[in-house]
């Protein structure tokens, strides 16, 4: 009796449709190369593409076990064939995040950026500084936006005084007050809370926080030529005109420093800054 190709049953049928493009996209259709790779003999496999025989159990087996393969989309064909490849990158977020990234992905934008093997953790991400920040509103950073801030989240950093202290830090804060370039979101209570950057301190035995929103900027008296009297007399106006300006400065700057609040006030401290331009990695659609 003449022999044919037999017709697997329709169930069979998507789940070889998977295997095939898995094919394609891991081994580009050679069966040698695949044969290889997965440790089965081509015959058997040249058997499975021609659609001679079903896909073995075995092989899902082997080809779920490949690196980059989504396992639930052979298994069931949920979400997409292949793994984006994250090795070598972290997220990137606009906002600040109220902890780890891995917990917080409804706020990650979807972009990811370059990071050193060294620096790269799960618990560190890139926040992208846009056009409105609040730390625009001093110069006391040299920052630009579109820069990247490389933030760590792992509480066992931020619970030690020595990592946190005098460095610029992501907090988390009960609102306090109408501030409209403040990132709100709400804990599990529902209270309001207010995310910003800040430089924290110590006073006393308490840490308190310097928001980088709200520093005011340093001015530098020059001294002029003094050509006669009325000169003098100008200047020295200008010269007290410019103490009461600084002590009103040190008065401001005694009413924006407040106590942190633990606990987990601080969620994030900055470890580097990145200007990469227009260097994002973006989500692949797949």
């Amino acid at each position: 009796m003449k022999r044919g190709r037999r017709k697997i049953h329709s169930s069979k049928s998507s789940k070889l449709e998977r295997v095939l493009r898995l094919f394609e996209l891991l081994f580009d259709g050679n069966q040698g190369r695949a044969s290889r790779a997965l440790g089965m003999s081509q015959p058997n496999l040249s058997r499975i593409i021609n659609g001679v025989r079903p896909p073995t159990d075995r092989l899902i087996e082997l080809l779920a076990q490949q690196p980059s393969v989504n396992s639930r989309w052979l298994y069931d064909g949920l979400g997409e064939p292949l793994i984006p490849v994250t090795s070598g990158t972290l997220p990137v977020t606009t906002n600040i995040l109220p902890g780890p990234p891995i917990a917080h992905t409804n706020l990650l934008s979807g972009d990811r950026h370059p990071i050193a093997n060294v620096l790269e953790n799960e618990s560190r991400y890139w926040l992208k500084l846009l056009p409105d920040n609040p730390i625009f509103h001093t110069n006391m950073f040299h920052v630009n936006p579109g820069d990247l801030l490389l933030i760590e989240t792992a509480r066992d950093q931020l619970d030690r005084n020595d990592i946190v202290l005098g460095h610029l830090c992501a907090l988390s804060l009960e609102k306090r007050g109408a501030d409209p370039n403040d990132e709100t979101d709400s804990d599990s209570d529902g209270e309001q809370m207010s995310f910003l950057l800040g430089h924290v301190l110590v006073r006393g035995n308490a840490l308190w926080v310097d928001p980088a929103s709200h520093g005011a900027s340093q001015t530098v008296s020059q001294r002029r030529p003094r050509r006669n009297i009325v000169r003098k007399i100008l200047d020295a106006e200008r010269e007290e005109a410019s103490r009461v300006s600084a002590k009103k400065r040190k008065e401001q700057e005694m009413e924006r420093v407040f106590p942190l609040k633990p606990p987990n006030a601080v969620v994030g401290v900055v470890l580097t800054l990145e200007r990469p331009g227009d260097l994002l990695l973006r989500r692949t659609a797949g």
